[in-house]
């Protein structure tokens, strides 16, 4: 039982491609007319493996299916997350205590791309919590980090500086 487990899961996980494979394979063995399949030397397979051939051309078409549901989803709803995302970002950036705008001050006022924090840096981890800076690289010189500005907060504190007075 633990096998059937272990083959669903990996049938899941496949992706598209192997729900792909599986349809026109399955496709194929189902609908190629009697005299192909049998210059084929398929004749007896299709026989005896007709209802698994069925199974796996429901399944593997439900799963694409829905993978093509999901895909279209994602897309259709990107630009949602994307206000939302603004927004959530926008919102943070009012409400930024004071330390937090001298630490961004550079990014702005100072045209830096890049700006360096202490490994214990509360206010640089702070911001990289609320999705506003980001670390460049997990490689310190000495205990600091370097942290870049997230474009859509660069973007909206590049329209509107005064959020860092």
């Amino acid at each position: 039982m633990e096998i059937i487990g272990s083959i669903i899961t990996a049938v899941i996980s496949g992706g598209w491609k192997l729900y792909l494979a599986a349809l026109l394979a399955s496709a194929a063995l189902l609908f190629i007319p009697d005299w192909l399949i049998t210059h084929l030397g398929l004749g007896e397979i299709k026989q005896t493996y007709r209802t698994y051939a069925g199974i796996a051309l429901v399944a593997s078409s439900s799963l694409l299916m829905v993978n093509l549901i999901s895909f279209i989803g994602k897309i259709a709803l990107k630009p949602w997350h994307h206000r939302q995302f603004t927004r959530h970002v926008h919102k943070a950036l009012r409400e930024l205590t004071p330390a937090e705008k001298d630490f961004l001050r550079d990014f702005i006022h100072g045209q830096a791309n890049t700006v360096s924090a202490p490994i214990n840096d509360g206010v640089a981890g702070g911001l990289a919590a609320k999705q506003i800076i980001y670390r460049s690289s997990n490689f310190s010189y000495g205990l600091e980090f370097q942290y870049n500005l997230q474009p859509v907060p660069r973007k909206l504190l590049s329209a509107h500086p005064e959020l860092l007075d």
